[in-house]
């Protein structure tokens, strides 16, 4: 689960693949996202504009608003029978940089140059 900045909408991971977000105004849905894989954990950029989510395999990042992918990222190769991610996935308060876990417990950190975000 995860409610976006303001507080106006809250996206939660479901066991299909989809993601979907409500107007927490109204508790309407707004948006039902497919996915390529469940999803374990999502957080908003402070402003909203993004929606991440991590699963074992992928990292994804989606607009929220339009219901759209932006882009996704995999993880490394598998090791054994470990995944590449330890599905965890955070925004730093500007919303320009993203970090994530990976199977071997070591963070890595992406920043999105030219992305204004707050």
């Amino acid at each position: 689960l995860a409610f976006d900045g303001p507080g106006g909408r809250l996206a939660a991971a479901t066991a299909e693949p989809r993601v979907r977000v409500w107007d927490t105004r109204s508790w309407t849905e707004v948006r039902s996202i497919p996915c390529l894989e469940p999803y374990g954990h999502l957080a908003f950029a402070p402003d909203g504009q993004r929606l991440a989510g991590a699963t074992h395999e992928l990292l994804t990042l989606w607009d929220p608003a339009a219901g759209e992918e932006v882009l996704t990222l995999r993880g490394k190769p598998r090791v054994g029978t470990m995944p590449p991610f330890n599905p965890r996935v955070v925004f730093d308060s500007t919303g320009t940089k993203l970090a994530a876990v990976q199977n071997d417990f070591t963070v890595h950190v992406w920043t999105a140059r030219g992305y204004r975000g707050r």
